[in-house]
């Protein structure tokens, strides 16, 4: 990003435009041999916890309802 001048993203901060995507800790993706690629090409919908786009959170799990809070 900063090759490219865009000073506000490519970083996690204050007024930088970030997307971000929370991904369950308890489902077992972290103890596969490649846990990056289980994440890109093993994806399930149902691991999602929360996504961010531009620093809104535009989706959250509630776990208590077993169901999404859009």
């Amino acid at each position: 990003a900063d090759a490219l001048g865009w000073r506000d993203c490519g970083r996690i901060e204050p007024d930088a435009s970030a997307d971000l995507l929370v991904v369950r800790p308890d489902i077992p993706w972290l103890q596969t041999k490649d846990p990056l690629s289980t994440l890109m090409f093993a994806w399930d919908d149902r691991w999602i916890r929360e996504t961010i786009l531009r620093g809104r959170v535009r989706y959250t799990f509630d776990a208590r309802t077993d169901a999404p809070k859009l």
